[in-house]
């Protein structure tokens, strides 16, 4: 049976935030999602946030779509650097920030030097999506630039007015992340 782990980033998603619609929705059709909370959200330690990730190591398998947003993206990605032996049956990544974003942010500092591994991320899942958008201020880069051809992941990009794919540029109730969790 497929089940569904949503990792938040920086400030957590709140209600009205698209992955706090996403969690809701995927309850209501009597799916078995995950949503931890991970802890001093908007102060965070990657340490911290790794040991909390790992608590639901029993969840993880061949038969988990991870969907993972912003700092939760780079989480992920550290995760999967620690703990390399693990399948997930999909894997989908939405506005991560840039290296230097997570440099220059004294909060976030912790989470910088992500390692970017395209073999790693297919030897864990054969159906990873990145979406983002060209003009999201946490990656001004582009994470088309930043992170696809390292990853060598599928890539959807979002109109520019996506921003970073928040409460803040209109992304609370967003139906089409539903249909891709679903796929």
């Amino acid at each position: 049976m497929k089940k569904y782990l949503i990792l938040h980033g920086y400030n957590g998603s709140s209600e009205g935030h698209w992955q706090h619609f996403l969690y809701n929705d995927l309850k209501s059709l009597n799916k078995k999602v995950y949503f931890p909370q991970f802890p001093n959200n908007n102060n965070p330690n990657l340490e911290k946030w790794i040991n909390y990730l790992h608590k639901f190591r029993n969840k993880i398998n061949e038969n988990t779509v991870i969907i993972a947003h912003s700092m939760g993206v780079i989480l992920w990605l550290h995760y999967i650097n620690k703990y390399n032996n693990i399948k997930v049956k999909k894997i989908i990544l939405v506005a991560p920030p840039s290296n230097e974003f997570l440099l220059n942010n004294e909060n976030t500092v912790s989470f910088a030097n992500f390692n970017l591994n395209g073999n790693l991320l297919k030897n864990i899942s054969k159906d990873n999506l990145l979406i983002a958008s060209t003009n999201d201020e946490y990656c001004i880069e582009t994470a088309k630039e930043v992170f696809v051809k390292p990853l060598e992941i599928n890539y959807l990009e979002l109109p520019p007015k996506a921003g970073h794919i928040n409460i803040k540029s209109g992304y609370g109730k967003w139906n089409d992340i539903l249909n891709i969790t679903l796929i």
